[in-house]
C-alpha cells in the first residue's frame, strides 16, 4: 500500500520504516490541538481508547478524523484508516513490554500497518519506539486480547531485549510498522509526558476482523468488525459483532533457541514463511 518504493520495501523485509509525517505547520497546529484536548492530569500510561468519558472519546475520534485520513491518502494507495487512539506516558511510567498488535485482516490475503507518530522527539529516555527487525515474518498467529502471545515468556523475552532497535524519532516523524511487529516503547525518565498517536491502516478491500478466543471450547472465532471497534470492545467478552465462524488454532512452542535462529536467518536471508497451521496439518495432527 505504501506508495514510496524504497520505504516499502524496509517495511515489507524489516516491518518497520520512519518517514517524515508532517510538515512543520501541521504538527505545529495539531499538537496545540492535542494540548487543548488534553488539558488534563495524567498517570502512568493513558489509552484514549479506554478512557469512561465518552465525551471526550467523541472529541477524540473527531480529532484524528480530522489530521490523519489526509496523511494516509498521502502516503498510501488504495487504504483506508482504522480508528486511531492516542497514548499518553506520564514522567516515571514504565516500558510498555515486546508486544504484537492485534490481527485486523486476514493475513493470509493482506497485511494492517500501524502509524505511531510522538507529538515531541523522542529517544530511549522518554519512551520512544522499540522494534525487533523481520519479526512481522516469524510465525504467523492470530492475535487479539483474548489469545495468549507466543512470545509471553520470560525466556524469549529476554532475547526479544537483547536484540531489538530502539528507534531515535522527531517531533513530525511517525514509525509505519506491521501490526504482527513485535515491538514495544520505552520507560519515560523524562519530566514531561510523551503523546503519540497511533492510528491503523488497512488496504481498502481488506474486510477488519477481530480473532477471539473462546476460553472454554479453546477455539478461535473470526468476526467481521467496524472501524469504531476499538472504542466499543471490553477486551474480555464474545464481541457483539458477524460471526465468521471457528479456525484451527494449536500454536507452536518456541524455544529461545528458535527465536534466535529466526532473528539469524532474517539478518541474513529472506525467511521461508511456512504458516503453523500447514505445519500443523501436515503432522497429521
Amino acid at each position: 500500500m505504501l506508495r514510496d518504493p524504497a520505504a516499502r520495501a524496509q517495511l515489507e523485509r524489516e516491518g518497520w520504516v520512519i518517514v517524515d509525517f508532517f510538515e512543520p505547520a501541521e504538527i505545529d497546529e495539531l499538537v496545540a490541538t492535542f494540548e487543548a484536548l488534553h488539558d488534563f492530569p495524567v498517570e502512568g500510561m493513558f489509552f484514549s481508547n479506554r478512557s469512561p468519558d465518552q465525551e471526550y472519546k467523541a472529541r477524540v475520534q473527531k480529532f484524528i478524523k480530522r489530521y490523519y485520513p489526509p496523511k494516509v491518502d498521502q502516503f498510501f494507495d488504495d487504504a483506508e484508516w482504522i480508528d486511531g487512539v492516542f497514548i499518553i506516558k506520564a514522567p516515571g511510567a514504565g516500558e510498555f513490554t515486546n508486544h504484537q498488535d492485534w490481527s485486523l485482516v486476514d493475513e493470509g490475503e493482506h497485511r494492517s500497518i500501524g502509524i505511531w507518530a510522538p507529538l515531541l522527539d523522542t529517544d530511549a529516555g522518554n519512551g520512544t519506539f522499540c522494534v525487533l527487525p523481520g519479526s512481522h515474518r516469524f510465525h504467523e498467529t492470530y492475535r487479539s486480547p483474548t489469545i495468549p502471545s507466543i512470545y509471553a515468556r520470560d525466556e524469549l523475552e529476554a532475547v526479544v531485549d537483547a536484540h531489538r532497535q530502539v528507534l531515535t524519532v522527531r517531533r513530525g516523524q511517525a514509525v509505519l510498522f506491521d501490526h504482527a511487529l513485535i515491538h514495544a516503547t520505552t520507560s519515560n525518565t523524562s519530566r514531561e509526558r510523551r503523546s503519540a498517536a497511533f492510528v491503523g491502516v488497512k488496504p481498502r478491500r481488506a474486510e477488519m476482523r477481530f480473532y477471539w478466543l473462546d476460553p472454554e471450547a479453546q477455539k478461535i472465532e473470526a468476526f467481521r468488525i467496524e472501524r469504531d471497534f476499538l472504542y466499543r470492545y471490553d477486551y474480555r467478552s464474545r464481541p457483539e459483532a458477524p460471526s465468521l465462524g471457528f479456525l484451527p488454532w494449536n500454536p507452536p512452542e518456541l524455544s529461545p533457541d528458535d527465536l534466535e535462529q529466526a532473528i539469524s536467518h532474517h539478518a541474513g536471508a529472506e525467511p521461508v514463511r511456512v504458516p503453523w497451521w500447514r505445519r500443523w496439518i501436515a503432522a497429521g495432527r
